[in-house]
């Protein structure tokens, strides 16, 4: 089955890849999260039905990654995460039974006695960034570049959770569809693996899911995939987990669709990347706080370039579009420096950013 995106779909669209963010915030159950999907596949396509099955296959992902980790002796719950990533490439992937796929899932996980799953809250805040590294042209970047790394052989693809999921699954697919093996060769899993919001300290693997992808690996090109980079630590970890705790004599492939520090510098603010590097050190944990935030904000003054009527809240902000209609955006972060130092000046980077008052955030 020849691969069509559902991002592509988005940003043919919306070039701006803007509407899909609008809904990435999200608060629900797992239950109505299937519900949804369910409704959604069985509805005429539009682009809120396209934005909604690109994002609604991660969230249920996620509630299942949370779920295990939470409840690792619950029965079969390795079983349903399995189910749950399989469900989630089949709706990227346009099969025709994924209606009847999510009402299986939700039979299973009522007849393994984990019906609480359905009914756990299931919180998605907005990220710009990840937002920014799903955009469909840096998979289709990641997945050439990946081609070319292995040489189109079979991989095993792991994402890291929660925010490499959708960009993770994307990539995958489109490495499949362009490689030069059948794309049931390869093979693709999650971790959860977040060291900035949920404070993971390594990969939350059991040793029964460490066993099961040591047998996937066999042959294959072990890939490790998180959607972004800001200060580098967290793949860094990742990486050296894998490498000495799980395939001591393999190498691991890292991929990810956006490095924020190659960026920034390449517009102009490696002095200000300097400046944090400095002041936080290598082991500080605000270095990708503050990393992050620079890029974040950068996204939002290249979006306003041309923008009029500007009017900063303390976290949104409604300008006009080149339609002359009003346009609301959610801020990461309240007291956006970037969007300060916008009202006041139209100069380039330094104009735009002010790094004391940046750093005393710290």
């Amino acid at each position: 089955m020849v691969y069509h995106s559902l991002f592509d779909t988005m940003a043919e669209a919306d070039p701006t890849f803007r509407r899909g963010f609008e809904q990435q915030k999200y608060q629900g159950t797992l239950d109505a999260v299937l519900d949804e999907t369910g409704e959604s596949l069985n509805s005429k396509t539009s682009e809120s039905v396209i934005i909604r099955l690109a994002l609604h296959p991660p969230r249920i992902i996620r509630a299942v990654v949370d779920y295990k980790i939470q409840n690792p002796t619950a029965c079969g719950v390795e079983f349903l995460l399995k189910e749950a990533i399989q469900l989630g490439l089949n709706i990227y992937q346009g099969n025709p039974n994924t209606a009847r796929e999510i009402e299986e899932l939700r039979i299973k996980i009522i007849e393994t006695r984990n019906k609480s799953l359905l009914n756990r809250k299931l919180n998605q805040p907005y990220d710009r960034v990840t937002w920014n590294a799903t955009n469909p042209t840096r998979s289709k970047r990641t997945a050439k570049d990946l081609i070319m790394k292995t040489c189109g052989r079979p991989i095993l693809f792991v994402a890291l959770a929660h925010g490499g999921v959708a960009a993770g699954m994307d990539t995958y697919l489109r490495y499949c569809n362009e490689s030069y093996f059948k794309n049931d060769s390869s093979t693709f899993y999650v971790t959860r693996f977040s060291t900035q919001k949920l404070k993971d300290i390594y990969p939350q693997l059991s040793p029964t899911e460490i066993s099961y992808l040591q047998e996937q690996l066999q042959e294959k090109s072990l890939v490790l995939f998180d959607e972004d980079r800001s200060s580098g630590k967290t793949l860094d970890k990742a990486q050296q987990f894998f490498e000495r705790n799980i395939f001591p004599r393999k190498k691991v492939i890292i991929v990810t669709n956006l490095d924020a520090q190659d960026e920034l510098i390449n517009l102009g603010f490696k002095k200000q990347l300097f400046e944090i590097n400095k002041k936080c050190g290598l082991f500080d944990t605000k270095q990708h706080e503050l990393i992050t935030k620079l890029y974040s904000e950068k996204i939002i003054a290249e979006e306003l370039k041309n923008y009029t009527d500007i009017d900063i809240k303390k976290d949104k902000i409604r300008f006009k579009d080149e339609g002359s209609s009003m346009v609301e955006h959610y801020l990461d972060y309240p007291h956006s420096i970037f969007l300060e130092k916008k009202k006041e000046s139209s100069s380039e980077s330094e104009g735009l950013f002010n790094l004391n008052n940046f750093l005393s955030q710290k």
